[in-house]
């Protein structure tokens, strides 16, 4: 488990702070809109959020997987780099995300990049992440599949500081097309204890739900601290439009989402706009 603590941040009272989660880019996909990643990612830059991705940076579906793997979904820029296809997805990857890793604080590991290292002894994740740093400016920490991210603040003119904690976990399991992953989140609450967020990936829903916890302090005193439950969506594109004509000689895109009949989905990441309020602590917003 990886723990990410911010520097203090100064920020003067009123002023948003932002943080921009995002997941399941699933960069080498045919269906992967790279043009959507980056609107998200220029949304970023506008805000000055703070930038974490947590897990399937990579498609990388290999012909060992018979459920999913069809050459026709493998894009012509993969195809031509032959045996470097790790390499060629690594290098696309780095294309996307560099101009923008200084905003960048953890990239994580997903069920899709834990393919290479499993069958390639290859961790695509690790060597993006030193790519970003040393070529772009970055000052990346690699997230692994789960952890914390802390981020600290301090109002300009006071000396008292506030805290965000976000855990995190790529996310596992079905993709919930029914409860959309809800029940996940209220397994982690029972055992998660002292996050303001719990943020999960994955099941490429986009859903942000707000519970209220409530304690009592040392001095006898209740308290309600509000909690958030973040999914984060995919930038897959699964019901993309072929022209029945076209399609007779270029043969049927495939996407193995559609043809299991899964639903069309949300796409794109989930912006958290933190206010540091002079004595409530912060006040956190989701942006979806």
């Amino acid at each position: 488990m990886i723990v990410y603590t911010s520097p203090i941040i100064e920020q003067a009272s009123g002023d948003p702070f932002y943080v921009c989660l995002l997941s399941d880019l699933h960069i080498g996909s045919m269906s992967c809109s790279i043009e959507r990643i980056k609107e998200d990612l220029e949304r970023a830059k506008k805000l000055n959020a703070r930038i974490s991705i947590n897990g399937d940076i990579f498609d990388f579906i290999l012909p060992s997987d018979k459920k999913r793997f069809r050459l026709s979904a493998v894009p012509e820029r993969l195809y031509k780099a032959g045996d470097n296809i790790t390499g060629a997805a690594i290098k696309w990857a780095e294309e996307v995300l560099g101009p923008y890793a200084p905003l960048i604080d953890v990239i994580g590991v997903g069920n899709h990049d834990d393919t290479a290292s499993k069958h390639h002894g290859n961790d695509m994740v690790t060597e993006l992440v030193v790519r970003l740093n040393e070529k772009h400016g970055g000052n990346i920490r690699y997230g692994g599949y789960c952890g914390w991210l802390h981020y600290r603040f301090q109002l300009q003119g006071r000396t008292e500081r506030r805290g965000f904690k976000i855990q995190y976990h790529h996310g596992s399991g079905g993709s919930g097309p029914v409860s959309k992953g809800m029940p996940g989140f209220q397994r982690a609450a029972a055992w998660i204890e002292g996050a303001d967020c719990i943020w999960r990936g994955h099941k490429h829903h986009k859903t942000v739900d707000r519970n209220v916890v409530q304690y009592l302090s040392d001095s006898g005193k209740v308290h309600h601290k509000d909690r958030l439950f973040v999914m984060s969506a995919s930038y897959l594109f699964t019901y993309e439009q072929q022209d029945a004509v076209n399609a007779l000689e270029t043969g049927r895109r495939a996407n193995y989402a559609a043809d299991w009949d899964v639903a069309p989905q949300a796409h794109g990441g989930v912006f958290l706009r933190l206010d540091i309020e002079n004595n409530k602590g912060v006040h956190a917003m989701a942006e979806i």
